[in-house]
């Protein structure tokens, strides 16, 4: 990390010699409420006329968007539709001089838009966008309620702080911490304080939960791969249910096939992302973040108030959505592709299916855990410069050590299969040792990539009943415990040759910090035993996966029953019928003796059936789409 801010300030130095490579900013200084003065950079794309104005407040040296702006405008000034205005949070490079023991960036902010507003450039339209820290001061800005603010787009970014951003399942997320603190934010020493849920995680849970303070649109732009997202995702959740009545409806979301970024080529906006490719869906970052300023701040009638709040990619399903071929709307999320939690039991024999274990096989299957040799970290959403960020396949790195154990879906013969919501991980577990960790992680499997990571999820056994210190407790090496392992938010797609995996290991090091298993104090030095967990899969411990599948089977096989929802039922009348995905063929209502009554075709997600003639009874619904077959009972009262 030093050396790369040694290298930013070589380029700095050396700005001279960059000519017309650099952008050249108006540099002024705003005054503040107690009288310290912030520095700022200010792009005016001409000198004749009033602009709207993007406000990005920075932790890491404004001065680094003379290299170049965001939003595809980049060194071409002249061709951009506004002014660009970048500060440095107090305490941080140009604002080093205004420092305060307990700066408030939220009234910095609020103090630098009403600046802003009062001057000649500006015509009165002031909107922020910034990603990650830069995402986080959009919030707390917001919630200062500054008279002249338009929107906010926050990328990668929520502003709720609680126990399990730091300790996800009660596990210490030791590399991101360790980032935090390389970039100067001083986080360490006062998480490391805290390893247990307390008042003090608790006041700060409540204190920067504030959706109803938000008074003007968002614009959430996240990322499948970025460590936030199940953070963004319910913060958007809160600002639709609790936020302001006048902006409610007009918040929305956007997530695409991204990782957090900051350093490689993995960021919102990249066609890389770790081992994968996802060029077609590289603009979408700046397109729909233009599309909202466009909106709010130039007055343009683009459609975006049409948009639906939760729009999200679903990588491999272009050939199935309407409009736009990258993106799936809904009005919530995972709308209705999250309607239909099944589990997916893991099985003796290494695989998952729908059934329960059988009970012909053993029931359990162990591996051993050494925290001097933990199962290593391989990208995923990480944030530590020296760590791989974004998808990487596991097989090789992971996979192939002999502490893990493997599970793979076996859903038989289908078409595609779409995975939706936030899975949720049952385990059966039982150890030789007081303590253990419990390390998932969740991949996709296709003729390319053996075993691509999609998410991972972390728990320690001590906390199985809270997170509180009157909740832990060691392990009885004797017991076989439950535990849940909430897994982040997913929406992918699978074709009939890709499986799920699943890969349950005890350590992934050095993104959690390890367990000795001693269960004795936690991340201190003490005695390192090495662990034997054991995993069930039997009637009695039936261990499983849940999360919304929807399947599609080919050559005319049945589809499973949550690929059709049929309310209300029993009914009276009008019964709608809804489809996970959209499709096309004919419908039949036939009665118990095969007699057809009604018949036609549909199109798209789903049609309404009028049995108000019919007499009260249980009928039979065929439908024959191109995904396949299914036959739903309706009953008519």
């Amino acid at each position: 990390m030093k050396r790369l801010f040694l290298l930013i300030g070589l380029l700095l130095s050396l700005s001279p010699l960059f000519g017309q490579l650099l952008l050249t900013p108006v540099v002024d200084s705003i005054p503040m409420r107690d009288n310290k003065v912030m520095p700022v950079d200010i792009f005016l794309p001409g000198t004749t006329q009033a602009y709207p104005v993007i406000f990005i407040q920075t932790p890491y040296n404004r001065q680094l968007f003379r290299f170049g702006l965001p939003l595809g405008v980049g060194t071409a000034l002249s061709t951009s539709h506004y002014v660009f205005v970048t500060m440095d949070w107090r305490c941080f490079y140009g604002a080093a001089g205004a420092c305060v023991a307990q700066p408030k960036r939220g009234e910095d902010g609020y103090d630098a838009i009403e600046w802003i507003a009062q001057q000649p450039w500006c015509n009165g339209k002031i909107g922020t966008w910034g990603p990650s820290a830069l995402g986080v001061i959009q919030y707390q800005t917001a919630r200062e309620n500054p008279p002249s603010l338009d929107c906010i787009c926050p990328v990668v970014a929520d502003p709720v702080t609680s126990y399990q951003t730091y300790y996800p399942g009660g596990c210490y997320r030791e590399e991101y911490v360790d980032q935090l603190d390389a970039l100067g934010f001083g986080t360490g020493p006062l998480v490391q304080a805290y390893p247990v849920d307390n008042v003090i995680w608790q006041f700060s849970e409540t204190n920067s939960w504030y959706p109803q303070d938000i008074k003007v649109p968002a614009f959430m732009i996240g990322g499948w791969y970025d460590h936030n997202i199940d953070g963004m995702i319910k913060f958007m959740d809160g600002l639709k249910a609790q936020g302001d009545p006048l902006v409610r409806d007009k918040h929305k979301i956007l997530v695409g096939p991204w990782a957090h970024g900051g350093h490689g080529t993995a960021a919102p906006g990249s066609g890389i992302q770790g081992e994968m490719s996802y060029v077609k869906e590289a603009p979408l970052a700046n397109q729909e973040a233009n599309r909202f300023f466009d909106y709010y701040l130039r007055g343009i009638q683009n459609g975006w108030d049409q948009d639906s709040a939760y729009r999200f990619t679903l990588t491999g399903m272009e050939s199935f959505l309407p409009g736009n071929p990258l993106v799936y709307g809904e009005n919530s999320y995972p709308g209705s592709l999250g309607k239909n939690p099944q589990k997916i039991y893991l099985q003796p024999d290494g695989t998952m299916k729908f059934n329960y274990p059988s009970a012909s096989g053993p029931a359990w299957s162990s591996y051993q855990y050494d925290p001097r040799d933990p199962s290593p970290t391989h990208g995923g959403p990480t944030l530590r410069v020296d760590q791989l960020q974004g998808p990487y396949d596991q097989k090789d790195t992971v996979e192939s050590r002999n502490d893990n154990l493997v599970f793979r879906t076996q859903f038989g013969n289908f078409g595609w299969a779409c995975i939706a919501g936030k899975p949720k991980l049952r385990l059966y577990v039982q150890s030789n040792c007081k303590d253990t960790d419990f390390m998932v992680r969740l991949t996709q499997e296709n003729a390319d990539h053996p075993s691509m990571l999609l998410i991972d999820g972390a728990f320690r056994a001590r906390f199985r009943d809270g997170f509180t210190a009157a909740d832990t407790s060691v392990m009885d090496t004797s017991v076989v415990y439950p535990i849940d392992i909430d897994l982040p938010p997913i929406a992918t797609t699978m074709w009939g040759d890709e499986h799920l995996r699943l890969i349950i290991t005890s350590s992934n090091y050095p993104r959690f910090a390890l367990n000795l298993n001693n269960g004795g104090p936690m991340y201190v030095a003490g005695d390192t035993l090495v662990a034997t967990n054991k995993i069930y899969h039997s009637p009695t411990y039936s261990s499983y996966l849940e999360v919304s599948v929807s399947l599609a089977i080919g050559r005319g096989e049945e589809l499973p029953p949550a690929f059709v929802r049929v309310y209300p039922n029993p009914t009276q009348g009008l019964v709608q019928i809804e489809l996970d995905r959209p499709d096309e063929g004919t419908y039949r209502l036939l009665d118990l003796q095969g007699k057809l009554l009604l018949e036609g075709n549909y199109h798209g997600k789903g049609f309404d059936l009028d049995l108000s003639q019919q007499p009260a009874g249980l009928y039979l619904l065929s439908l024959s789409g191109r995904l396949g077959k299914t036959v739903e009972k309706i009953v008519k009262e």
